[in-house]
């Protein structure tokens, strides 16, 4: 089988499974979070290749008596099969299927070549609808309307217009965008925008998309840097900001919680930080002291919600949890330098996983 069909195949499964987690959702509005192992109860196999061109035989492999059946992943699989088929047919998608994923198909069929199609058969029938190139249009342009998502750009702000509080940022490509200022960042955008031959900026945020998934506007600027010939400015500051926790004395909240943060505590904090923001992947973090005795380090990237919860005893637990989808990741780190790589790979891969729409610059 060749390579490319087998990536159709890992994306086709992909796809059943945010099908099955917005159906989830849509059946229990009151629940926050997917129950622990939803996504383990997609198990897709490659059972056999039938003769003929290419007949991959995906089978689900699941405990009977550890669900009902057809559950939501039986469901969603359906419902793909039922939107190529409207779509083939010129009709349009069918009701059960949410416009907010149809950007679903951006990933399913890349691959395939003008004469080339996928047959989606389930169940015991022996036909179904093909998807091909022209199927693929028509599914994504049903959906042809202006979307949010995380931006990752570098640039220079070239300019601000204080009356309408906005200010321009043209991207490495020339691309000029228009951005919202805010308190947080108003000053050093300000600042930036007097330099911007000299300076180069990066921000990461949230966006607006053109249907064409062309970047529109920046919404939201959440974390910024500002690139000198004499250094690189973190917003917000890290060493500072580690300087004011070092300084608070016991009893630091409400008068009666919070204990003196030892500088061998704070300083390997700030260490660990400034190591992994040096790496140029994660930007600069809000950091806060917690009555607990940790210290907080968080990011907002794009519609992740992200902390790093630093401990005395050398252990740092970071969380990720994406507003938008309730998907949530976690990992256990040490606070040495040998462990800010693991921390590094993390936050790359939030920002690398913003499938609805990210324009991304490398420096």
């Amino acid at each position: 089988m060749p390579v490319d069909a087998l990536a159709e195949l890992r994306v086709y499964g992909q796809m059943v499974e945010e099908i099955a987690k917005h159906l989830y959702r849509e059946a229990h509005r009151g629940r926050l979070r997917l129950p622990k192992g939803f996504n383990d109860r997609l198990n897709l196999q490659l059972s056999r290749l039938d003769p003929g061109s290419t007949i991959p035989i995906l089978e689900r492999v699941v405990e009977p008596s550890l669900i009902d059946s057809p559950d939501e992943f039986d469901k969603a699989n359906q419902i793909l099969v039922e939107v190529v088929e409207a779509a083939s047919k010129g009709q349009p998608l069918p009701h059960g299927f949410p416009q907010s994923l149809v950007w679903l198909f951006e990933g399913f069929g890349r691959t395939l070549k003008d004469d080339e199609s996928i047959e989606l058969v389930i169940g015991e029938k022996t036909t179904g609808p093909r998807y091909n190139r022209s199927v693929r249009s028509n599914i994504l342009s049903s959906n042809r309307k202006s979307h949010r998502g995380l931006v990752n750009l570098i640039g220079s702000v070239s300019g601000f217009q204080a009356a309408k509080g906005t200010f321009d940022f043209k991207c490495e490509e020339s691309q000029q965008i228009s951005g919202l200022l805010v308190p947080s960042f108003d000053k050093f955008l300000r600042q930036a925008a007097v330099n911007y031959e000299v300076a180069e900026a990066r921000i990461v945020g949230i966006g607006k998309y053109n249907p064409d998934n062309s970047l529109a506007a920046i919404e939201q600027v959440q974390h910024l840097t500002i690139y000198r010939s004499d250094g690189v400015e973190y917003h917000p500051e890290i060493s500072s900001r580690i300087k004011e926790i070092s300084n608070l004395e016991d009893g630091w909240f409400d008068g009666a919680k919070g204990t003196k943060y030892l500088a061998a505590f704070s300083g390997k904090v700030e260490g660990f930080l400034n190591a992994l923001v040096g790496r140029d992947t994660a930007p600069a973090p809000f950091i806060y002291p917690s009555p607990s005795g940790t210290i907080e380090a968080e990011w907002s990237l794009g519609f992740w919600e992200v902390s790093a919860s630093f401990s005395r005893d050398g252990k740092v637990s970071v969380h990720a949890l994406n507003v938008e989808s309730d998907e949530t990741r976690e990992a256990q780190l040490d606070d040495n330098l040998a462990t800010v790589e693991k921390a590094d790979a993390f936050i790359g891969e939030l920002l690398a996983s913003d499938v609805k729409g990210n324009l991304s610059n490398e420096r």
